[in-house]
């Protein structure tokens, strides 16, 4: 469904999930037991129930063929190493409030939690690009003869858009932040690194193809692995000293290096030729204003900073900057 990008049904499988996934956590929590397999049941009930439907909204595509050994094979070979990599991404992603309850106060947890609401803003932009960029990009590589120079605009158009949007928020964080209760308002200040999770992994999903052609998933283990492990040495040296902003700091840096392992072995198994020059420049920029946004209690300094930042990334994504205001204004016209 998702390869047809069919985004409606996609979608509405996503809500069914979600709706029988808390209907079956009720149930078995008022008919059985209260506990934690309640969550687990929801689970299940929820993955069976989107399987169901899709299966029967999408039934012309669905049918028995003859077990194939060789088959089975080449798709284990393919799709087991997304298990351990799972694992580790999950203790990658999860290690720096680990270090927090570790080493530090249940306050800085929770201004670290308030400061990821910023990151989820761009999160929903890196899921909806995750989405979309999945089945486009294989059905480039099945069908186009040289998919590279698609490869390399896309990437930089993604680039461009993720650092621009990076730096919006940087630049209105603290305004952003003023719709927390003011305890929370501290936040501002441990927010700033965090930006660095969405866009290196959003850029990261059009540079690691290469990885998936060649079928080598094994380097996706090898990645996480040495990124989780940067992170856990980077938590466990900043946290006793900066607390949250320590965690923050060495989240945001572990995922530059998430980037560069994903890029440097995909390229390394499928060369496209990527312009990475213009994605470091704008990494060490947005790098630089993350540190003032942290260190700085000023919202002038975070603004200008960042307006420095947007100048910047226009000016050295010029091409693709202009690509994306045509794009934008072809669309508006479009909706008049």
């Amino acid at each position: 469904i998702r390869m047809q990008k069919k985004g409606l049904l996609f979608s509405g499988l996503i809500v069914v999930n979600s709706l029988s996934n808390v209907a079956g956590t009720i149930v078995y929590a008022l008919l059985i037991s209260r506990d934690f397999y309640s969550i687990v049941f929801g689970q299940i009930i929820g993955n069976l129930s989107a399987f169901l439907v899709g299966s029967f909204a999408d039934n012309e595509l669905r049918r028995f063929s003859k077990v194939s050994l060789s088959k089975i094979k080449e798709h284990l070979k393919f799709g087991v190493p997304f298990l351990p990599t799972s694992l580790l991404f999950w203790l990658f992603s999860s290690i720096d409030r680990i270090s927090l309850r570790q080493y530090s106060t249940f306050n800085e947890i929770g201004l670290y939690s308030a400061a990821f609401k910023i990151v989820s803003v761009m999160n929903l932009v890196q899921a909806g690009f995750t989405t979309f960029w999945t089945p486009v990009v294989y059905e480039r590589y099945e069908t186009d003869s040289e998919p590279r120079d698609f490869f390399r605009k896309a990437n930089l158009i993604v680039s461009c858009v993720m650092f621009l949007f990076g730096f919006l928020v940087l630049g209105f964080k603290d305004l952003i932040f003023l719709l927390l209760n003011r305890s929370y308002r501290e936040a501002a200040y441990i927010a700033p690194f965090l930006i660095l999770y969405p866009i290196m992994y959003t850029i990261s999903e059009t540079t690691v193809m290469g990885i998936n052609f060649t079928k080598k998933t094994y380097w996706h283990i090898v990645v996480t692995g040495v990124s989780a492990t940067v992170n856990f040495v980077g938590n466990t040296l900043l946290v006793p000293h900066l607390g949250a902003r320590g965690a923050a700091i060495s989240t945001g840096l572990s995922y530059i290096l998430f980037f560069t392992m994903r890029t440097m072995i995909s390229e390394r198994l499928y060369k496209i030729g990527f312009e990475l020059r213009k994605v470091y420049i704008g990494t060490i920029v947005i790098v630089f204003v993350a540190l003032v946004g942290t260190l700085i209690r000023s919202f002038i300094g975070t603004m200008l900073s960042s307006l420095i930042g947007v100048l910047a990334i226009l000016l050295l994504y010029r091409k693709s900057a202009s690509i994306v205001y045509k794009t934008i204004g072809d669309f508006l016209l479009r909706k008049k």
